[in-house]
């Protein structure tokens, strides 16, 4: 790199720096909360509890059926399918629904209050079978296959 080109990048990344912080100072005039305030609430820790959630019963399907277009469809029909069964069967829906039903277990989780005991335990059941389980047998399906 030749001397000139360094004078180039070291004025360029000054120009950077001077716009990162004009862009901070405007923000922080123009926001109540600007960028770069740090907080934490219930409502940012269950999105981050729904989005592994989430995350993880895709990839546990994934493990599991080795077919992206079968892990696709698996992760919108069974809990679908199960939400149906919820619905329509009231016995299936008061005991073993409330337990195993993703969406009856992550509905809590949705508001902006903090999950109650029985709530967190309600979704750990639910991670435990749509996860935990697809994940183990998929993980075992995949040491036990045949390298290609």
């Amino acid at each position: 790199m030749t001397p000139q080109t360094q004078q180039q990048c070291s004025r360029l990344l000054t120009r950077r720096q001077r716009l990162g912080a004009l862009a901070n100072i405007v923000a922080d005039i123009a926001y109540t909360d600007p960028a770069g305030a740090w907080s934490f609430t219930a409502a940012g820790l269950n999105s981050f509890v729904l989005q592994m959630f989430g995350l993880l019963l895709g990839f546990g399907f994934a493990a599991l059926i080795l077919n992206t277009p079968g892990a696709i469809v698996a992760y919108f029909a069974l809990p679908t399918a199960l939400m149906l069964l919820t619905e329509l069967v009231p016995w299936f829906g008061d005991n073993v629904g409330q337990w195993l039903d993703p969406g009856s277990t992550n509905a809590p989780f949705q508001s902006g209050d903090w999950a109650t005991g029985g709530e967190w335990a309600r979704l750990i059941v639910s991670a435990m079978v749509w996860i935990a389980i697809p994940l183990t047998l998929g993980v075992i399906r995949v040491l036990r296959s045949e390298v290609k």
